[in-house]
């Protein structure tokens, strides 16, 4: 019932939540319709995300949920999560803080998925129960346990506000489905009442808990401690080595953004003096002795602090420098990106040597350091949700896709968005129309509704599968439903992918790059920007046949390049869901596991490998009774070859085996 109830919610909230979207993509909009169509936009995910609370929920009271196993990174993750709930948080004037610590390994093993919504529940609980002060997403290490194996990490996960706090008594309801700590609560903040119930639930699929320190009035701080396995040994951030010995003055009256900051330079051999105040700062300065050279080559300062903010002392230590009291040395100031523009305006008559975007990420201070005297301010997330599809859709542009689909605003929603692409369009309202322009002219990729009059998507894609000629035709399904049984069918009559309804832009054109061939050859300029032409175009690699690769990619280096790039993520998550699926004992789902990783093979031009994966498919999906065994250790063996020789290559070394 809830599956079925689902579908017909999240159906017309395709239409509430994409022509909000295109609609403030429209250029000219007046303010007051901008404004408007926000309020529409914000409002349809919020109800969005109750409809997703309240299936999830089901899912797991039906203990129906299977956890991935997939390589993923840590910090990405966190990022994501932070971005989503960065807009919030500043229009609250709250900091928003991602404090990361230096052996927090690069990538691990998991559900990225699963574990982004138990985050997101936190973070997002933290924002709406968090009125001033900060918001602290940690992440860390813990020790060991006996009995862990040493290829595995205890990934510790906090998220500390300084909210409102819970009672001793009000925490123990926290964990039962539609509650609240207060019944005031939801009429005051709004919810569910479910985030925390799904979380809890999720955390112990993964063999961990919440736990949960707070006071009333103090804030709060929930943790969890998952043990995962490491992917791969954790790699320092290229280039840092040119800020060791560094002397960096680092100023900001929130001691926990200071600290963040603090240990991201000092990981990286900087020497850091704090300041928690504009006037301490002076102070500091003040006292430097560069005469025994310990004067400071950079100040990092934050803009909005109490009494002396950032732009003053940039403007003192600018009337120093020209008075000669005081060395040069670079500036910095910190700033959230939604407070960017308004710092640039004001310190129009101020030199800054760089901006650096708060929370901090250590990728984005490296390239701030690295970059001193270029100053470019941060993009904030969020405005129009459909802002660079047209670019980042380049490779694509032409192309024709056929959308299946009975309703017309979803017809309309899913026309405006592909050709926003820059893609042509032509639209079925049912699966009998489909296969009736599927006769008489070439499409490069099929949308498909599951559920239409007349002949649904899952019968019109058995039909497109019969006809040799479609037989290779990318079929993506469009559909509200999911439930894993709908995917089971997608995927048994031979759809490539499912894009979810509502349709989230950034999502579509995800599957759209992958399954949809680049329209051109690249133009000299484009190679040259792309670094690359002639024969190092594609380059000669262990078990790859670059000459078919280039012929197939239609000579476009800059693709090959970044699938050579997500390759060995790829392959290696292909392969570990497989066995997981098998353990499992569902040989459909290690197949179909086994076709993705086919189809990964063969655009690398890796054909020795090919045979391997096309046997365990074939294995996989065998009706023989009993079922053939299936040793997946060949194709295994062969893909973990190719990727340290993809590795070496991108590193520019010879791989094992390998002249120089």
């Amino acid at each position: 019932f809830l599956a079925n109830m689902s579908h017909e919610i999240r159906t017309p909230m395709n239409a509430v939540t994409g022509l909000s979207a295109l609609g403030l993509g429209l250029p000219d909009l007046p303010s007051k319709a901008t404004e408007y169509l926000n309020r529409i936009h914000t409002s349809a995910k919020a109800l969005l995300s109750i409809i997703n609370d309240i299936l999830a929920y089901s899912k797991l009271d039906a203990e129906r949920v299977v956890l991935e196993q997939v390589e993923f990174s840590v910090t990405e993750l966190l990022n994501e999560t932070v971005n989503l709930f960065a807009l919030g948080a500043h229009e609250k004037n709250v900091e928003l803080i991602l404090s990361l610590d230096p052996g927090l390994p690069e990538r691990v093993v998991g559900d990225p998925l699963r574990l982004g919504q138990v985050l997101n529940n936190l973070v997002g609980n933290a924002v709406k129960f968090t009125e001033s002060g900060h918001i602290c997403l940690h992440a860390g290490v813990s020790p060991l346990q006996p009995g862990d194996a040493p290829s595995m990490v205890r990934l510790r996960l906090a998220v500390e506000d300084t909210g409102i706090g819970i009672s001793q008594t009000d925490i123990a309801q926290l964990f039962k489905p539609f509650t609240q700590a207060d019944v005031s609560i939801s009429r005051r903040f709004g919810g569910s009442g479910l985030g925390l119930v799904i979380s809890q639930r999720l955390l112990e699929l993964m063999g961990a808990q919440i736990a949960i320190d707070s006071k009333p009035g103090q804030g709060s701080i929930f943790s969890s401690v998952l043990a995962l396995p490491v992917a791969r040994p954790m790699s320092a951030l290229a280039q840092t080595g040119q800020l060791r010995g560094k002397r960096m003055l680092v100023v900001d009256d929130n001691g926990c953004a200071r600290r963040t900051l603090c240990d991201i330079l000092m990981g990286w051999g900087v020497l850091v003096t704090e300041a928690t105040s504009g006037q301490d700062a002076l102070q500091r300065i003040a006292r430097s002795r560069p005469d025994l050279g310990q004067a400071f080559d950079v100040a990092l300062i934050d803009w909005r602090m109490p009494e002396m903010d950032g732009l003053k002392v940039v403007r003192w230590i600018h009337e120093a420098v020209a008075a000669g009291s005081l060395g040069k040395m670079a500036v910095v100031v910190m700033a959230t990106v939604f407070d960017q523009d308004a710092l640039l305006a004001e310190s129009r008559s101020v030199h800054l040597d760089g901006i650096l975007s708060k929370p901090f990420l250590a990728a984005g201070v490296r390239d701030t350091l690295l970059n001193l005297g270029k100053v470019h301010p941060a993009k904030p997330p969020g405005g129009d949700p459909l802002e660079g599809l047209f670019e980042r859709a380049t490779p694509i542009h032409g192309a024709h896709v056929l959308v299946v689909e009975d309703l017309a605003d979803n017809q309309w929603v899913a026309r405006d968005m592909l050709e926003r692409m820059g893609l042509r369009v032509t639209v079925a309202g049912h699966g009998e129309q489909a296969l009736q322009l599927l006769e008489k002219t070439t499409f490069d990729l099929v949308l498909m509704d599951l559920q239409m009059p007349l002949m649904d998507g899952i019968e019109a894609t058995r039909r497109i599968r019969e006809r040799d000629e479609l037989a290779d035709l990318p079929v993506l399904a469009m559909t509200a439903a999911v439930l894993d049984h709908d995917r089971q069918a997608c995927e048994a009559v031979g759809m490539r992918g499912i894009v979810g309804k509502p349709i989230e832009p950034p999502a579509l054109l995800a599957e759209l790059l992958k399954w949809i061939p680049p329209r051109a050859v690249p133009s000299r300029d484009q190679s040259a920007a792309g670094g690359t032409s002639g024969a190092d175009s594609f380059p000669e690699i262990s078990g790859i046949d670059s000459a078919d690769a280039a012929r197939r990619l239609l000579g476009n280096a800059v693709l090959f390049r970044r699938l050579l790039v997500e390759s060995g993520t790829s392959c290696d998550a292909a392969i570990l869901a497989a066995r997981s699926a098998l353990e499992r004992d569902d040989r459909a789902e290690a197949a179909a596991r086994m076709h993705a990783l086919r189809g990964m093979l063969g655009n690398l031009g890796a054909h020795a490998l090919l045979p391997l994966a096309e046997q365990a498919e074939a294995r996989l999906r065998s009706t023989d009774q009993p079922p053939p065994a299936v040793d997946l250790q060949p194709i295994e063996k062969g893909v973990t070859e190719l990727a340290a020789a993809i590795r070496a290559h991108l590193a520019g070394v010879p791989a094992t085996g390998q002249q120089p």
